[in-house]
């Protein structure tokens, strides 16, 4: 579930059903405090209203939405995505593939005594011959969407990172990529150590369900369930957390990506027009592998 270094800790999660089974084993520990204190007040910042922190009157209000389902949040999302078709067109992803086929000719490695006899000489001789050729394949790519926010930055502005989320997610597998998604925080959240925490949303062979991906990329999941990944770990955090300026994401992704695989970290992006930026930078990525 996590493992500390020096100056990381990596939580990861395969699943939203499998953090509920284990993490209260790991913040009971040290930060059972902490996780209680998002469900004892009407919001976690006393600066703002609970509608502009979680998006909802409650965090329990949250929380309940995120598991039973919301899907009035899942049309609003849509809503802000647009449905310009022409937005999400790219060739599909293309991979160089090589190929051995047997050649004939005047010369080579193996004699047909076959053709000798028949005369023809010119084909008489066979050789492995390798071929390339460009061709569609499901190659796997996998995006992170970091949840990490400022106390400052309402539920509202948090769903532009959320639409962003959902259409490059549809742009990927009309790429012709298998997407693996995760959601998750990074911040400075225990001392001498910076935080990345991450719940897997769907593995690469699993269909892509809408609605458990809408919710899990709001602020109602951040400010539950991402305040909670913080704490499933056995070192006491701060009782505030701030995001990591920059780039970074747990361990296993972070190999994923220097191994080569395709991982798209979205982070800071709370505006229709960063929203689109985020977009039309995932877009490129893909238009020059293809390329």
């Amino acid at each position: 579930m996590y493992t500390i270094t020096r100056n990381r800790i990596d939580i990861v999660f395969d699943s939203l059903d499998e953090f509920e089974r284990e993490a209260a084993k790991d913040y009971s520990i040290s930060n059972g405090e902490q996780v209680h204190g998002i469900f004892s007040r009407d919001s976690t910042n006393s600066r703002v209203g609970p509608m502009q922190w979680f998006g909802t009157r409650t965090a329990e209000e949250a929380i309940s939405k995120i598991k039973a389902g919301w899907p009035e949040m899942l049309e609003k999302l849509r809503k802000m995505m647009g449905n310009e078709e022409r937005d999400l067109e790219l060739v599909a992803s293309e991979a160089k593939v090589r190929r051995r086929k047997r050649h004939r000719s005047d010369h080579g490695d193996t004699l047909d005594m076959h053709r000798v006899w028949s005369g023809e000489l010119d084909k008489a001789w066979e050789r492995p011959v390798r071929e390339y050729r460009m061709e569609v394949t499901q190659r796997h790519a996998t995006l992170f969407v970091d949840l990490s926010a400022s106390w400052n930055i309402p539920a509202d502005s948090l769903l532009w990172r959320a639409a962003a989320a959902m259409k490059i997610c549809d742009l990927l597998q009309r790429a012709g990529r298998s997407v693996e998604i995760y959601v998750g925080v990074a911040g400075n959240a225990v001392p001498q150590h910076n935080v990345y925490g991450a719940i897997k949303v769907k593995d690469y062979m699993q269909p892509l369900n809408p609605e458990r991906l809408a919710t899990m990329v709001t602020a109602a999941f951040y400010r539950t369930y991402g305040f909670m990944l913080y704490c499933a770990q056995p070192k006491s955090v701060y009782d505030s957390y701030g995001p990591i300026l920059g780039s970074g994401m747990p361990k296993v992704l972070e190999d994923r990506r220097d191994a080569g695989e395709l991982v798209v970290d979205m982070r800071q992006c709370f505006s229709s027009d960063a929203a689109e930026r985020e977009f039309k930078r995932v877009r490129d990525m893909l238009s020059k592998e293809a390329a």
